[in-house]
């Protein structure tokens, strides 16, 4: 029986393990069927490594040549798991300065262990990587196929960690939904991030992004957009990344985005969204806008312009944006520059007493909106006229969230009500004599109706005196 006498040279490359056999004191003319077809099999499995069982019926092997390969087979796994591990102790040993904690982490995500799916690096540890860890910990990442989210940031990542974690294997990761680099110090001048987080992007299944407060600019902004479009993205968190102008989201579709948070860039005007079908939620918080017209994004839940540049013509153009919108049910607006009566189209787009067909079209679906702050008692800048206003406004938002018919019940609880809808009509600008418009009279008996039955007789009185034109 022919005994096969070979040298195995294992070289690791991440997780790839390459094998080689060379064959001692057997030339090609000396070699019988059976050697030559042992040496072909080393071939394939040199080629496609795979089990060798599988290999077998393949091959269709005679039992002697699958026992040999067997060996070699189980052999050749040996060393490499050897080697393995000791690139592991190379690059993680207790001398290093990582953690025990660590080390340990690491381990289970590199042997495969189920209990790990998050992974979550300190700069304590970080600090003690040298460049080979970063390339290991990339490959044990992309490798795991229970991990879910991996948080980076407390690592201080830069150029000199993100070039090795990133520029392999890490893209190849099918597992990982989040990914948390949380201020970290890229290098625009050194570090591409086209070559580095863009692959690992193109390929990934994330959920979850954050890069809160890396330099990423409008550019990185447009780039990052357009290599996550089409993709599974859910929460995009972009906030402080020197970001001037949003419009690359008018031209692509991001379709399962439903939170984009964006506060404390340059921004200063809020592009179309309509190709985010389901954007819920848009922060834009200490940004620079001035006239913040919404511009048709019907799917928008939650808006919040805190801390913008908005002043009074700025809160009416957004009022006149809301006039249609069916979707928006949170406004946050503290911390601008309005003026005393800065927040009444806010008030007359939530109840405007002008007539009773206009309360009817008035917004029913905005159930908060929040424009005080602390700062405004710390300023002085917190008015009985603002308070007023405020009160209003929640009495209205009030009525929204809490009616199942908004339009009906604010009519009685102001405009039947003749102090209150003097008081509205005096903030909204707009005449407190005109209940009914001319095209609305037939309606008159039901209105003195229901006057009479919630307001009761001394607002029928006045009601009457009222309509008495109509009466004519």
């Amino acid at each position: 029986m022919y005994t096969h006498k070979a040298k195995s040279n294992t070289t690791i490359m991440g997780n790839v393990c390459t094998q080689s056999y060379v064959q001692d004191d057997v030339d090609d003319e000396s070699m019988s069927e059976e050697q030559r077809a042992f040496q072909e099999a080393l071939g394939a499995v040199r080629l496609v490594p795979r089990d060798p069982i599988r290999l077998r019926d393949l091959l269709q092997l005679p039992s002697s040549i699958y026992s040999n390969l067997r060996l070699l087979w189980n052999d050749a796994k040996l060393v490499q798991q050897n080697q393995k591990d000791e690139v592991f102790m190379l690059a993680f040993d207790n001398n290093s300065g990582i953690s025990k904690e660590c080390r340990n982490e690491i381990s289970k995500i590199k042997g495969g262990s189920s209990t790990c799916t998050s992974f979550y690096l300190r700069e304590s540890d970080a600090s003690h990587f040298a460049e080979d860890a970063w390339a290991l910990l990339g490959n044990y990442l992309a490798n795991s196929n229970v991990l879910k989210c991996v948080n980076l940031n407390q690592a201080h990542m830069n150029t000199s960690r993100m070039t090795p974690l990133f520029r392999r294997e890490l893209t190849k990761s099918e597992s990982i939904k989040s990914l948390s680099m949380y201020s970290t110090q890229w290098e625009p001048n050194s570090f591409d991030y086209k070559d580095h987080m863009i692959p690992f992007l193109q390929n990934s299944n994330l959920l979850f992004l954050n890069l809160y407060g890396n330099s990423i600019s409008t550019d990185g902004f447009e780039l990052l957009v357009k290599t996550l479009e089409g993709g599974s993205i859910k929460e995009l968190r972009l906030d402080q990344c020197d970001i001037g102008s949003i419009a690359a989201l008018e031209d692509c579709t991001l379709p399962d985005l439903e939170e984009l948070h964006l506060s404390r860039n340059n921004i200063t005007t809020i592009p179309s969204l309509d190709n985010h079908k389901r954007l819920y939620m848009l922060d834009l918080d200490y940004n620079k806008i001035s006239e913040p017209k919404l511009l048709h994004n019907e799917g928008l839940k939650s808006l919040s312009l805190s801390g913008n540049n908005i002043e009074d013509e700025g809160i009416d153009e957004l009022a006149n944006s809301l006039k249609h919108n069916t979707s928006l049910t949170e406004l946050k607006l503290m911390n601008n520059k309005l003026s005393d009566m800065g927040l009444c189209p806010l008030l007359k787009l939530l109840n405007d007493v002008s007539s009773i067909g206009s309360t009817i079209k008035s917004n029913h679906v905005l159930t908060s909106i929040r424009s005080f702050a602390f700062s405004d008692i710390r300023d002085k800048t917190d008015t009985p006229t603002k308070k007023e206003l405020r009160k209003l406004i929640k009495d209205a938002t009030r009525i929204n969230s809490k009616s199942s018919n908004p339009g009906r019940d604010k009519i009685i609880q102001t405009q039947l009500n003749s102090t209150k809808r003097h008081k509205l009509a005096h903030l909204e600008g707009v005449s407190a004599e005109s209940l009914l418009s001319e095209d609305e009279s037939f309606i008159l008996p039901e209105i003195l109706s229901l006057v009479a039955e919630t307001q009761g007789q001394n607002e029928l009185y006045h009601m009457i005196v009222e309509v008495v034109p109509y009466l004519m």
